[in-house]
């Protein structure tokens, strides 16, 4: 288990972080609060849950990621099933998916990787927008 304590953490940091968390075993916890792993899923972090709670400072998002086996590989949720399902999902205002339109975990990590304007949107029943779906 790793906790991260990462509200104020530069990217670069983060970064760093992502890069010793990529020595965990499967099955390993990361814990973030504020800001997620960059590129998890491409990384072969599940996130598992994303929710809001208050901290002694005031709001924070607690991102609770979970290593995958390594044989998982991430695929877009729309390519799985067909439905509205609980998950945790992002806006991509490069691509103009912002507000109710968004793209899931794996597609952030894999179609959306070189795109500036990925950030986390929410954690709730959602439909993958995604339109490239290499995830």
């Amino acid at each position: 288990l790793a906790l991260a304590h990462s509200t104020a953490f530069s990217d670069e940091l983060m970064e760093r972080l992502a890069l010793r968390a990529d020595s965990m075993v499967p099955g390993s916890w990361f814990v973030s609060l504020t800001r997620p792993l960059p590129r998890a899923a491409a990384r072969g972090w599940d996130l598992v849950e994303a929710r809001r709670r208050t901290v002694s400072w005031g709001a924070a998002t607690v991102f609770l990621h979970r290593r995958q086996e390594a044989s998982a590989v991430p695929r877009c949720t729309r390519l799985l099933e067909d439905t509205y399902e609980s998950q945790v999902w992002f806006n991509c205002s490069s691509c103009c998916l912002i507000g109710s339109a968004g793209i899931c975990a794996p597609c952030a990590a894999i179609c959306h990787a070189d795109c500036p304007g990925v950030e986390f949107a929410a954690h709730s029943h959602f439909f993958c927008d995604c339109t490239g779906c290499k995830g």
